[in-house]
């Protein structure tokens, strides 16, 4: 039953940050691509479980969902004109 528990709360604060983390990416002005160096189809990747509203946010494609394995070396950005992954 602990265990139960622990993953629900766990998934619950984790979806909560998920979504504050897109909030506070969406608000930096993105970086160029690096490969068509167009800035307009750059989006925030965010890692994590999502949250409902982030599922929303990333099929209107404001932002990337990139997983819930989250590593330090993992991209931060996507470039949607040439689906490039970059930090």
């Amino acid at each position: 039953m602990r265990a139960f528990v622990f993953v629900l709360a766990l998934t619950a604060v984790t979806a909560g940050l998920t979504f504050a983390a897109a909030e506070a990416a969406t608000a930096a002005a993105p970086p160029a691509c690096p490969t068509c160096h167009s800035a307009a189809d750059v989006v925030p990747i965010i890692y994590g479980f999502p949250s409902e509203e982030l599922m929303k946010a990333a099929e209107r494609g404001e932002v990337a969902l990139g997983g819930c394995l989250v590593s330090p070396d993992d991209p931060q950005w996507r470039c949607k004109k040439c689906s490039v992954d970059f930090r």
